[in-house]
């Protein structure tokens, strides 16, 4: 009768003649935020531009984040934990694998990064090289490693010989799989260089000049800096969106884009007495990339 229950002890090892593998990861000098248990189907996919810029622009539930530039970079992993005795030495566990990153920051930018703090997230590393690190299930599949912590600490702030500094520590949850299930991808040969992949920017929105209901004047900026946010599409329906308190989607009858981030809506049938939103559309559905709006700008009719 055969057990139920057993441990298979048994582990693959690979042979060592690896004199003709290159040194295949130099300095991490950036990385990608994405959504716990992230994973790309294939290296093919994982080599277009698109495929990473469409995740950028995806709705937030399977959006990735590519953080600044990676200012100083430190391995601050645990050691190997033994336990020592009289007569001999036991293996306890692997030490956990630990990074801490530093990005030159602000007030703003820290604010941005910080809403990133303790979520559960996975992430792929970028060296030097241009070289994107993940793991793989089977060989085919490009996973992100999945995290156990990710932490944004307090802003350092400039103190005449340091700069202003964010802090972030990823702390792996799966080390075995970081050591074992290696995946590095080689973008050489592909379309875009990661480490110049940029997130979304956000956007406010705001009622610029006297509103009427045949025209209405709405300032794009943006957030935090007051760089005019100009060459948004004018075609009604692409980057815009009006409505009403209700919700209801109004017909925009122009847009004209008249510089200096100011976007002129005009209304043939005027808009009745109320209060109204200007917004962006969805940014995976905008017609000019690598917007979102932070919120609608608010405009009352009388």
């Amino acid at each position: 009768m055969s057990q139920s229950y057993t441990v298979d002890c048994d582990k693959f090892t690979k042979n060592t003649g690896t004199n003709k593998l290159c040194p295949d990861i130099s300095t991490i000098a950036g990385y990608i935020v994405c959504p716990y248990n992230y994973s790309i189907a294939t290296k093919d996919l994982a080599k277009l531009a698109a495929t990473w810029e469409a995740a950028i622009q995806a709705e937030k539930a399977n959006r990735i984040y590519p953080f600044p530039p990676v200012f100083n970079f430190e391995d601050q992993s645990e050691e190997l934990v033994l336990q020592e005795g009289t007569t001999s030495t036991i293996f306890v566990r692997e030490g956990k694998i630990r990074f801490e990153f530093q990005h030159a920051s602000g007030r703003y930018k820290h604010e941005a990064l910080r809403s990133h703090s303790l979520q559960d997230v996975s992430v792929y590393l970028i060296d030097q090289n241009n070289r994107i690190h993940g793991t793989t299930k089977d060989g085919i599949t490009f996973d992100a490693q999945n995290l156990e912590q990710f932490i944004i600490d307090k802003l350092k702030i400039n103190n005449g010989t340091e700069g202003t500094i964010t802090s972030v520590t990823m702390v792996f949850s799966d080390s075995g799989k970081w050591q074992d299930k290696p995946a590095v991808l080689d973008t050489r040969d592909a379309d875009f260089n990661p480490l110049s992949l940029e997130g979304l920017t956000d956007v406010y929105l705001a009622e610029t000049g006297v509103s009427t209901g045949s025209a209405v004047k709405i300032e794009a900026e943006v957030w935090h800096s007051g760089i005019k946010v100009n060459g948004l599409s004018t075609t009604v329906g692409e980057d815009f969106i009006v409505k009403n308190a209700s919700g209801v989607t109004q017909t925009v009858t122009t847009i004209a884009d008249e510089g200096d981030g100011v976007y002129l809506f005009s209304f043939s049938t005027p808009l009745g007495q109320g209060t109204y939103t200007f917004d962006l559309v969805p940014s995976d559905t905008m017609a000019t990339k690598g917007y979102e709006a932070r919120e609608p700008a608010t405009v009352i009719i009388s």
